[in-house]
């Protein structure tokens, strides 16, 4: 809602190298006459403090058109392709225009399963470097040197020294500049040199194991933090549009909004609380706002008539004078 379902937009963004990080669409929204915002529209504005209709060819047949106003009880069924009877009987110029169709759909469907494949590969790489906390450079790099140990051995050595030095000295077989120069005074064996440049190398890792443990964490809540926030974004979108075919939504829908706003702001939380937590709270907020709505409305003054006669035929002007005769007899 407003300040509303949707203040569920402070979100938290995550940097990723080299990946793209996916492809936002806008849907038109739906303009409902005396409804300024929508309740999405509020809760963007409090984290940051229909489709449109294919034409009809007018070679279509009349017998396939749905009136207008009544929807198609088929809509949701899944698609399923034309028979050969059912080509035959369309207009020699619309089968044609249908069968280029038909194949774009096919080829569209193709295409759409070879980026299915696609997407799954990638979110497996991507989950193998998040559960590693290992960054996309890190992957571009690896996959660099192990290009140049095909290709290029002599520039793979020269990149991977500097590495292998680093190694030996994480895990202590090359002595620290200290420990080396007392092993040379002789003021220690090299043996016990060496035991202590391990046990250095060995806290040290455990040190930098923990911190990027705690990172890695960190990174998770906020990945799981913004799903929650999106999920609770959704749920009100839907929530609100299939209340829009409600008659009262427009008298309703701003002071539902308004109390949504109050409560996201009294519990700044609450946008983390999940999809079920959101529509739970709109419905309460709408059942509170629609029985308020009608106890308020004025109640029909109920007018007693006397006498046989009913209350049309005495409000009723005699239309001649045997008719005044009668409902006067009649009273």
């Amino acid at each position: 809602m407003s300040d509303s379902p949707t203040e569920l937009n402070q979100g938290v963004t995550t940097d990723s190298p080299t990946v793209d990080q996916g492809v936002q669409t806008d849907s038109p929204a739906v303009k409902d006459e005396g409804v300024k915002e929508t309740l999405v529209d509020r809760i963007n504005k409090l984290a940051e403090e229909s489709p449109e209709k294919s034409p009809v060819s007018e070679e279509s047949n009349q017998d396939s058109k749905v009136e207008e106003g009544k929807p198609d009880e088929q809509e949701d069924a899944p698609y399923q392709p034309y028979t050969e009877e059912e080509k035959a009987r369309l207009h020699s110029k619309t089968r044609k225009r249908f069968m280029k169709t038909e194949g774009e759909i096919e080829r569209l469907g193709q295409e759409v399963q070879s980026f299915k494949t696609d997407a799954e590969s990638y979110n497996k790489v991507v989950g193998f470097l998040e559960n590693n906390g290992l960054s996309i450079q890190d992957a571009n790099d690896a996959f660099s040197i192990l290009k140049d140990i095909k290709f290029n051995p002599a520039g793979a050595l020269k990149r991977l020294m500097p590495i292998v030095q680093d190694l030996q000295k994480i895990t202590g077989d090359v002595l620290p500049d200290d420990l080396a120069d007392q092993v040379k005074k002789g003021y220690i064996t090299e043996a016990h040199a060496q035991e202590l440049s391990r046990h250095r190398a060995n806290t040290a890792y455990q040190q930098t194991t923990q911190r990027n443990q705690e990172e890695q964490q960190k990174t998770q809540k906020v990945v799981e933090t913004q799903r929650q926030i999106d999920a609770g974004k959704d749920a009100a979108t839907k929530w609100e549009n299939a209340w829009r075919s409600d008659p009262d939504y427009s008298k309703l829908q701003p002071e539902v909004q308004r109390l949504f706003t109050l409560e996201l702001r009294a519990d700044r939380d609450f946008k983390y609380a999940g999809p079920e937590a959101v529509v739970k709270l709109l419905d309460k907020l709408r059942d509170e706002v629609k029985a308020r709505h009608v106890k308020a409305q004025p109640k029909t003054e109920i007018k007693h008539v006397t006498g046989g006669g009913s209350a049309a035929q005495t409000q009723r002007k005699p239309a001649n004078t045997l008719e005044a005769i009668n409902l006067a007899l009649d009273g």
